[in-house]
């Protein structure tokens, strides 16, 4: 599916979420990045302004001439892996190295795009970034986006998504497949339809904000429903019991004014 329009209407969380469910292939270009996806999954990203190789040398693991005389053995010899992958097999990078490029060209450059205010996008389908500019490595659009929102500081292009703080949190499955922190953690548990971000807020001593923020990230990525407050079930008051003492004097009481 072809898709176009502005961050402004449509957030990148929201974008890149849509991608991953409908497991789509092709490319998103947005601002100064190609993202490249493969049945949802993202295996690349092309940026203006750089490129992984030039971390080979920067880094020292590889001397420029040994890059360029990689780069030319690759493309004469038509090579279908990815190159990143190939270099991996030929023992010119290990797995780490590898990971670390991956970070460096896909995770890094999207936290960024999330402090976009508004930005034009577009998706081709069926369009594929060159095999020379790939790791051979891909992440899931959502794990990525949990990431991004948390790297984000300035969140006023995105209050009017936050959800409401009279609502509550409801589980929308098991327990969550992402890596969550301490705090994101802490709401699941309360993700029981018990009481509203308000609420929790309260409870825990911090601004309600910092929890809508937390719900956010929670909700974007599918973990939790947003309950409207008239929906809520809050716990019950709990229902005092009479002690032992108190029976004993009730049937002291009894003996002596029915004797």
């Amino acid at each position: 599916m072809n898709i176009q329009g502005r961050l402004a209407d449509f957030s990148l969380a929201e974008l890149l979420r849509l991608l991953g469910e409908g497991q789509q292939t092709g490319l998103l270009q947005l601002d100064d990045i190609q993202l490249g996806f493969i049945k949802g999954q993202i295996v690349g990203a092309s940026l203006r302004v750089w490129d992984w190789h030039q971390s080979l040398v920067v880094q020292g693991w590889l001397r420029p001439e040994t890059l360029e005389r990689l780069r030319y053995l690759y493309c004469r010899q038509a090579i279908q892996q990815p190159f990143g992958q190939w270099l991996v097999t030929q023992g010119v990078l290990n797995d780490q190295q590898s990971r670390w490029l991956f970070t460096q060209q896909v995770v890094r450059p999207i936290c960024r795009l999330f402090a976009l205010p508004d930005a034009s996008f577009s998706f081709q389908p069926q369009k594929h970034l060159p095999r020379l500019v790939l790791t051979g490595l891909q992440a899931e659009p959502l794990a990525v986006v949990l990431a991004g929102l948390r790297a984000l500081r300035d969140w006023r292009h995105l209050l009017d998504k936050l959800p409401d703080p009279t609502s509550g949190l409801i589980s929308a499955s098991g327990r969550p497949r992402y890596h969550l922190n301490r705090q994101e953690w802490q709401l699941w548990e309360y993700s029981n339809g018990q009481m509203s971000l308000a609420e929790i807020a309260q409870k825990w001593g911090v601004p309600v904000l910092t929890v809508q923020k937390l719900a956010f990230r929670l909700l974007t990525v599918g973990i939790v429903a947003e309950l409207p407050h008239a929906h809520l079930t809050p716990l019950a008051a709990p229902v005092s019991t009479p002690n032992e003492g108190f029976f004993q004097q009730l049937l002291t009481f009894l003996q002596r004014n029915l004797s």
